[in-house]
């Protein structure tokens, strides 16, 4: 059965592969060299991807139900996702 909600065009997986072609999880701060904001994951997703997303913020879903990481920077007391590029 296809996991997708009433509005949604594509099933998660088909999205899941879609973000994988942007972005690979890092495991760590030291070993990031991506780290990226809300808004600028969005961006980069929908400047890449962005005909098989419904919104900007299916976006940060799938990011969230891949358990990529979205830590705190310690200096500027913002969060980033820690990703490298694809």
């Amino acid at each position: 059965m296809p996991n997708l909600s009433d509005d949604q065009k594509f099933d998660n997986h088909i999205l899941f592969q879609r973000i994988e072609l942007v972005f690979k999880p890092a495991t760590r701060w030291q070993d990031c060299t991506m780290p990226l904001t809300n808004a600028e994951v969005v961006e980069k997703v929908m400047e890449e991807q962005g005909m098989f997303f419904d919104s900007p913020e299916q976006i940060i879903l799938i990011m969230e139900e891949m358990r990529f990481l979205y830590e705190l920077n310690e200096h500027n007391r913002k969060h980033y996702w820690l990703l490298n590029p694809a």
